[in-house]
């Protein structure tokens, strides 16, 4: 059982696993520092002279965060880590980390890798900037979920479905992996499939539907809620192909809509029926994201399974901008406007270069997530961020302040702003998607990049129970 599982492991080595430029994924025991194995993809072996060549030129490797997850096959459960590459390449790899401390032996370590997925299995995968998830679909087979990432020969955005236990012998499409093409990109202005949520909408623990969204700014359902494989299928949404469940505003003149490089945070609503999917969007990826001034959005948009427009969401707004007291510190109070019978809501960015890029947490009532200004220039780093903490359900800004501007110890009159609750916290420097730890009666944030280099305190809102759907046991 997967209790019996647990218990077992469940004083295993702690350890820390991180992909690397020296073309290396490599395994750090979390107490000692001491480096148990490094993995190489196979991928990216030819590559590996490079690093010692007299004109070297920076390089991308294993450049992506893995993902884990348990699964169970071939009669016994397992620990699995998988990742992209990113910049790197074009492949995913997955390995048994079940037994860290089997990893003291070559031999042992090899028979780790369970395999790879690569374009020379499918022309469609692209470079692999999609972090993906381990899943259990409705045929009973635990799978990993990926989006094809971006620059694939054929330039559509597809999502992959491949079994963990893929067999022998060759990967083959329809047996041990799936493909759910949207059919929308072309090889001249590729488009991709950023990373991916899986969703359990009934509780039985496998897999129904899958959000993701592309950079033609198309937020994309597919229904995998058929134990046949075989039926799995970008959803229709009653039209007579794939069908986008949104597509966000359009940005520029050429006609091109707001791109999603995020990972959609899905969430419950108190509205009766249907499910919230939380992304924002923008990009970073090019040398012309540096200096692209663009107007970006924040959506939340209300899935009954039919398509939803701009014009069927509640737009919020950002009314002010101005420091807290005295304090250099500055915030911004947006909007209190609340949902009556709209699809969702959404709020506009500053046309200024401001982005939403790293993965939204949905934690309580409040959406929370990070934005990103680069400084604008190629020849120079940095850039600031702002922390962003938003009602879930309307996108208004919260009745109680939400962070503690005065460090006080407390969240009262004195964190408000002309009596309102500041939505947003600006921080001097690009700061990565949030981190949580939970003590007494405050969330504490931790932000990648933070030049305070110090967790900032939250109130901690209100539980809903299961609020979101990351990984499916």
């Amino acid at each position: 059982s997967y209790a019996s599982f647990r218990s077992s492991y469940k004083s295993r080595r702690s350890m820390i696993y991180v992909g690397a430029n020296d073309g290396m994924l490599h395994a750090f025991d979390a107490e000692t520092g001491v480096e148990k194995f490094a993995y190489v993809p196979n991928s990216l072996y030819g590559n590996l002279g490079r690093l010692v060549s007299p004109s070297y030129t920076h390089k991308f490797f294993v450049d992506a965060t893995p993902a884990m997850g348990d699964a169970y096959y071939d009669g016994a459960w397992r620990t699995l880590l998988t990742g992209g590459l990113r910049g790197g390449g074009r492949g995913i790899y997955l390995l048994d980390i079940t037994d860290p401390s089997s990893f003291g032996s070559e031999t042992v370590a090899t028979s780790k890798v369970l395999w790879e997925f690569t374009n020379e299995d499918d022309a469609d995968l692209g470079y692999t900037y999609a972090q993906p998830t381990i899943s259990r679909m409705q045929n009973g087979r635990w799978a990993v979920i990926f989006g094809n990432g971006y620059n694939s020969d054929n330039g559509t955005a597809a999502l992959f479905i491949a079994f963990a236990n893929k067999g022998p012998g060759s990967w083959a499409e329809g047996t041990n992996f799936f493909k759910l093409d949207t059919q929308v990109g072309w090889a001249d202005n590729p488009n991709g499939l950023a990373s991916t949520t899986p969703v359990d909408i009934d509780g039985d623990s496998k897999v129904d539907y899958i959000y993701a969204g592309d950079l033609y700014g198309n937020l994309w359902k597919f229904d995998v809620s058929s134990p046949d494989p075989s039926n799995w299928a970008v959803a229709s949404l009653g039209g007579a192909g794939p069908t986008p469940l949104f597509q966000t505003q359009i940005a520029d003149s050429a006609g091109n809509r707001q791109p999603i490089t995020v990972r959609p945070e899905v969430g419950h609503t108190p509205f009766g029926s249907g499910i919230m999917i939380y992304f924002g969007t923008g990009k970073f990826l090019e040398e012309g994201d540096v200096s692209s001034t663009t107007q970006q959005s924040f959506y939340a948009i209300l899935d009954n399974n039919a398509p939803v427009t701009v014009g069927a969401l509640l737009k919020q707004e950002i009314e002010q901008k101005t420091n807290y007291g005295t304090s250099s510190q500055q915030v911004r109070i947006t909007s209190n406007k609340k949902i009556t019978s709209e699809s969702g809501w959404y709020l506009d960015l500053p046309a200024d270069g401001e982005r939403q890029i790293s993965n939204p947490v949905l934690r309580g009532k409040r959406i929370i997530f990070t934005t990103m200004s680069p400084s604008g220039s190629t020849c120079e780093s940095g850039g600031e961020s702002w922390l962003m903490v938003l009602d879930a359900f309307h996108g208004s800004r919260l009745q109680i302040s939400p962070f503690d501007l005065s460090r006080d110890g407390s969240f009262d009159n004195s964190d408000l702003v002309d009596s309102k609750a500041a939505s947003g916290m600006k921080i001097g420097q690009i700061a990565n998607a949030p981190g949580f730890a939970t003590s007494g009666n405050k969330d504490f944030v931790y932000l990648t990049g933070d030049p305070a280099n110090e967790p900032y305190a939250l109130h901690p809102g209100e539980s809903t129970g299961r609020k979101s759907w990351r990984q499916v046991r």
